[in-house]
């Protein structure tokens, strides 16, 4: 799975992109309580 992607990229490649961060976001969460 690449993180870095080209910024010349279809809104699909950029909703799955936020949803990876979202995932990332909430297991920090979880890790801190």
């Amino acid at each position: 799975m690449k993180l870095h992607l080209p910024h010349a990229q279809t809104p699909i490649t950029l909703q799955a992109h936020f949803q990876y961060l979202l995932q990332l976001i909430i297991s920090m969460k979880a890790r801190h309580y």
